[in-house]
């Protein structure tokens, strides 16, 4: 079966016999011109049959008709005695080289197998097939009656291959190696590497306890009011509250003998703002913001269900009962809006989880920083430290100072998806992510890059007219797997 019906090999004849214009020239040069010859013989042929020289009327097709009618003539008279001895001794050596009309019939017949809904061909197209299966033939034939000094000579290197082709043709390919599969392992993407550094503040042990289910271990059981009293209270301490990390960080600037007055005037005005909202009366920013509440809860974890109605309700009856903006509207039509008057739709999200403990996560996602929120879709090219912190520089000067200071700079690198990073920088930046490793590892975990925060810590000073940084110690998070 002929693999492919443009693998065209041609064939150098050796004349043997006498010589009549030769014999004053040495063997090696000879071979040389019949070697070039061969080569200009070689790429004709090849742009024949791969269908470069096209149609009747195309001057190359007319030259090989006009050869091959030649080529009759000449074994006609040589029969009849009419040319040198040269000449025929030529025609004698190449005639074992010459395909028969059946093997010529027989090609055209292998070619309707192969392809059966190709039509016949006719005319130069016809010509051009038939001449490919009959170089394919001379090409084997040729190859068998070559010494080994011809096959190693540079002009026949494409006989070689061709041969090689011939006989790998009839063998069964080789199976390619299995790809090497790494076994299975489960990583925690956000693995935590160490407790959360939080101070934690008991509300009440109302609402809760632990019963035994039904294969006799225990069960945490959630009241609905529970849900109600944990979002109120967690609002309300966003509005109020800052967490005492921050609140030294402010309190270190009045301490630093390379801070300004101004420096020094800024961060007590920042400790005095904090101080009235600490009075639970008018909260730290008047954009109280978009509530959005994340929740894990284990699987051994019961509740009456409709956690998040629970959860909306302890948001409302803080809004309702405090001096705190709505900043929720709703959607009446394509081009139409209405302040709900409640702060309510909030942005739940509940996950499954391993074990018996039901841990949330509670913001107040203003529009100032929301605003400030972007997402870059970059190459790999960026993941060099000289194109790293240039972009960076760049991005940052564009933030301003547009929100309630202090900023939280969070800077998310990779991810396994566009939404993914986005929630990823929204959590780094509420502190979510303090806890993660200092390095990755072949399973795609994430992890927290130390150096580099220090890098842009100082550059947001670099570029701030103050000598402190308006934006809290930034967190990088590389969740690239």
């Amino acid at each position: 079966m002929i693999k492919d019906r443009f693998d065209v090999a041609v064939v150098v004849v050796v004349r043997r016999g006498s010589r009549t214009g030769d014999d004053a020239r040495s063997s090696r040069v000879v071979r040389a011109e019949r070697a070039t010859r061969a080569h200009h013989e070689i790429e004709r042929h090849r742009a024949i049959v791969s269908g470069r020289l096209r149609g009747r009327g195309s001057g190359d097709a007319r030259d090989v008709r006009r050869v091959v009618r030649a080529r009759r003539r000449r074994r006609r008279r040589d029969e009849g005695g009419k040319r040198s001895s040269r000449v025929r001794a030529e025609v004698e050596a190449s005639k074992r080289f010459l395909v028969p009309r059946a093997a010529r019939r027989r090609f055209g017949q292998i070619e309707r197998d192969v392809n059966p809904t190709r039509p016949r061909q006719s005319g130069p197209r016809r010509a051009r097939d038939a001449m490919a299966g009959i170089l394919r033939h001379v090409a084997r034939r040729s190859l068998r009656a070559l010494t080994r000094e011809q096959r190693a000579a540079p002009s026949f290197a494409m006989l070689a291959s061709a041969r090689a082709m011939a006989a790998d043709a009839g063998k069964k390919p080789k199976p390619k190696p299995a790809p090497t599969v790494a076994p299975f392992a489960y990583q925690e993407l956000f693995e935590p590497a160490s407790p959360k550094d939080v101070p934690w503040r008991k509300i009440t042990s109302a609402h809760v306890s632990v019963e035994k289910a039904f294969d006799g271990k225990d069960v945490l059981v959630v009241e609905p009011e529970a849900l109600r009293v944990l979002a109120a209270e967690g609002m309300k301490d966003i509005a109020h509250l800052l967490r005492p990390g921050h609140l030294q960080q402010l309190a270190n600037i009045l301490k630093d003998p390379e801070a300004s007055e101004n420096d020094r005037f800024v961060a007590l005005e920042l400790l005095k703002n904090a101080n009235v909202a600490a009075g639970m009366v008018l909260p730290g920013c008047q954009d109280t913001g978009t509530a959005i509440v994340m929740g894990k809860r284990g699987v051994r974890v019961m509740t009456r269900g409709d956690d998040e109605a629970h959860l909306s309700r302890g948001v409302y009856d803080v809004y309702v009962s405090r001096n705190l903006r709505y900043s929720q509207v709703a959607p009446v039509s394509m081009y139409e809006e209405k302040n709900t008057g409640s702060n309510l739709p909030a942005q739940i999200d509940l996950i499954a989880t391993d074990g018996d403990e039901y841990h949330f996560q509670f913001m107040a996602k203003g529009g100032g920083s929301a605003n400030k929120t972007f997402l870059y879709q970059e190459t790999k090219a960026l993941l060099n430290e000289t194109r790293m912190m240039e972009f960076l520089e760049e991005k940052i000067k564009t933030l301003g100072t547009a929100a309630c200071p202090p900023y939280h700079l969070a800077l998310v690198v990779g991810g396994l998806s566009a939404e993914q990073c986005l929630k990823t920088v929204k959590l780094a930046s509420a502190r979510y992510y303090d806890n993660l490793h200092a390095e990755g590892n072949a399973h795609g975990r994430a992890f927290r890059d130390a150096e580099l925060e220090k890098k842009v810590h100082a550059l947001t000073q670099a570029r701030s007219s103050l000598h402190w940084s308006p934006y809290d110690p930034v967190g990088v998070v590389n969740a690239d797997p």
